[in-house]
């Protein structure tokens, strides 16, 4: 990727661990974010609106599920493009093309290649993180997922 986008930078927030080992793959932009207090701190935000591309990596664990949503729904409100892996939770949601690129689960090859189509297309970047966004708004914030609660929980 740093070959081909010499001023891509890889943001994570994260333990130290995986930077390490971000770096033994010959890495070099590699930038750690300590960790915020919460999701919603604004400093762990203002990065979300900062970046170009967000990569929502995943997970075959269950246990990880609600993580990888909280993270998407947050992604998609920065309003940026977004590469996800294809878990339980993106499919659930996202859809490729349309407000996302998503990608095999544990393809580190198509994972690049995804992410080096988006940085070199800023209309396509533009497309699905205002899709993303707009899909956040009429779906997912509190309001509607209180009604969707409300509805379920009066049908039972």
């Amino acid at each position: 990727m740093e070959e081909k986008e010499k001023d891509a930078v890889l943001l994570l927030q994260t333990s130290p661990r995986v930077v390490e080992l971000a770096r033994s793959y010959g890495i070099k932009n590699v930038v750690k974010i300590e960790r915020t207090p919460t999701y919603n701190d604004p400093l762990r935000l203002s990065f979300f609106r900062a970046a170009d591309i967000m990569v929502m990596t995943g997970s075959r664990y269950p246990a990880v599920y609600l993580a990888e949503r909280t993270t998407m729904f947050q992604y998609m409100a920065s309003g940026n493009a977004i590469v996800a892996e294809s878990t339980l939770g993106a499919r659930g949601v996202l859809e490729h093309g349309k407000d996302a690129y998503i990608i095999e689960l544990d393809q580190p090859i198509k994972l690049a290649e995804a992410i080096l189509e988006l940085a070199k297309d800023e209309g396509l970047r533009k497309y699905l993180g205002k899709n993303a966004r707009v899909k956040l708004e009429r779906s997912y914030t509190w309001e509607k997922l209180a009604e969707r609660a409300r509805k379920l929980l009066e049908s039972v």
